[in-house]
């Protein structure tokens, strides 16, 4: 934990059981304020445990994240680039085809490609093109317990802020043979939480964070007699 603003700040995902409304496994992500109060991110792991800053998006379906298809990075150690080669690495860059590459593929050595036809999606302001892969995902670092997930590897990125590697769509999927696939229910379904349920507690100065699997008491009114259940 470190402290902001006299607030204590989570700086890691934690694995914790609980019980009340929604017993059992739940996972709290820390979440950071990126964007004017309108965007909050949280990270997740991909493939060997690469880092991937990702915005929670209840509105879309997907993941979708910034990749090595991109192409090479200026700053990239395995890449032994000339000096024009550099120069016009930052410029692919500069044009935002995708500011950061957070999934190598050729680190992640258990992904699948699930395909050679890229794929487009459009996310808000967001303008999002890729390839299907299929890796292992782990929303704590080092946890043993990671699920596999489908996931778009972007070739290209328009409209994502400056400080995230893509977006972590959380809405169910419309397509009644893909409801599986939604990264919640795949946690679920791969016993790292107990049930396929996703709340925020939400702060514009310090501590806001998601709870995948189930709710924070704490932060109802009422606790778990606060809750209200609608028929869907």
């Amino acid at each position: 934990m470190q402290k902001e603003k006299g607030l204590a700040v989570r700086t890691n995902s934690v694995l914790e059981v609980q019980e009340g409304a929604f017993p059992g496994a739940v996972v709290k992500v820390p979440l950071k304020n990126v964007q004017e109060d309108a965007e909050f991110a949280g990270t997740f792991y991909l493939g060997e445990g690469q880092p991937a800053r990702l915005v929670f998006d209840t509105g879309s379906e997907y993941l979708a994240v910034t990749s090595s298809l991109c192409g090479p990075s200026a700053e990239s150690g395995d890449e032994k680039l000339s000096g024009l080669a550099q120069a016009r690495a930052k410029g692919e860059e500069q044009t935002a085809k995708c500011l950061t590459r957070a999934y190598d593929v050729a680190k992640a050595t258990h992904s699948e490609k699930k395909g050679d036809r890229p794929t487009k999606v459009v996310y808000g302001s967001a303008e999002l093109e890729g390839v299907v892969y299929q890796d292992s995902v782990c929303a704590v670092e080092g946890l043993a317990q990671c699920f596999p997930l489908q996931f778009l590897a972007l070739s290209e990125a328009k409209g994502l802020h400056q400080d995230t590697d893509g977006i972590l769509g959380l809405a169910v999927n419309t397509d009644a043979d893909m409801r599986e696939g939604g990264v919640v229910e795949q946690m679920r379904l791969a016993g790292v939480v107990a049930h396929s349920v996703i709340s925020f507690s939400i702060s514009l100065h310090g501590d806001a964070f998601a709870v995948l699997g189930g709710v924070e008491p704490a932060q109802v009114v009422g606790g778990d007699g606060g809750i209200v259940y609608f028929p869907n």
